[in-house]
């Protein structure tokens, strides 16, 4: 794709324009600036990053940074995709032992990616859908789901219910670990102390299904599967596996 198509955001567009290449310490280049940013979040978090505090990071001047990326919202998304075509595999799909667990292992390579990189999700689906790194991720979802008998549109709300839940857990672990450095707290603490309020307000009647899981340990740190990414994956592959018997 060499020219802009119609629809496409200027950012995306010039993400398919541009190849990547290896970030360079002699020559400003859009891939020097995206490396920094990233390396900017990752350190401390999305909140910092800023088209000044990247040029000094690069002992440059702000100015030079507008040559290469137009604004900060062209960076957030080429950080975006910078970081997760890095973590794409371009191996040909394993199906030898089914599509569940390459599924399994295309959710996981997610997960992990969003555990390193927390601020991800700071950028909106809305801004990020079509880049080249969304568009392997969907690509190679597809190509494992490819042969069960799941309608096409069925595969693609598959893999979008995954890519919710995969876009809840990193946003529950961030929160958890945010809210725990305000605090002073590490994040079993902070979980544990929301399992006491749940006790408490379940305490009024007018809640019994709730009293019940909380009776039910549904809350109770070293019991709870709230927030538990095998758990919560587990649940929806089973339904995925369900659907696929249903034929």
């Amino acid at each position: 794709m060499t020219e802009t198509e119609p629809g496409l955001s200027t950012g995306i567009a010039r993400l398919w324009q541009t190849s990547p290449a290896a970030p360079t310490r002699e020559v400003l280049s859009a891939e020097r600036i995206v490396a920094a940013a990233v390396a900017l979040a990752d350190a401390e978090g999305i909140g910092t990053v800023s088209m000044a505090r990247v040029a000094e990071r690069l002992g440059a001047g702000t100015m030079s940074l507008y040559r290469h990326v137009a604004n900060k919202d062209e960076l957030l998304l080429r950080m975006h995709d910078s970081v997760w075509h890095a973590s794409y595999d371009p191996s040909p799909v394993d199906l030898s032992a089914g599509w569940r667990p390459a599924l399994e292992d295309w959710c996981r390579r997610q997960h992990e990616t969003h555990v390193a990189h927390p601020w991800l999700e700071s950028v909106r689906f809305v801004e990020r859908a079509g880049t080249p790194s969304q568009m392997e991720t969907v690509e190679r979802g597809l190509e494992i789901l490819a042969e069960t008998p799941l309608s096409e549109a069925d595969k693609v709300t598959a893999l979008m219910l995954l890519n919710g839940y995969l876009m809840w857990t990193a946003r529950y672990d961030e929160e958890l670990r945010t809210a725990g450095a305000a605090l002073g707290m590490r994040a079993d603490e902070v979980t544990a102390q929301f399992g006491v309020l749940m006790s408490s307000l379940v305490a009024d009647s007018r809640f019994p299904a709730m009293a019940r899981a909380v009776a039910g340990g549904a809350f109770t740190p070293g019991t709870a599967t709230v927030g538990e990414y095998d758990e919560g994956l587990a649940v929806l592959m089973d339904g995925i596996e369900a659907r696929i018997a249903r034929g």
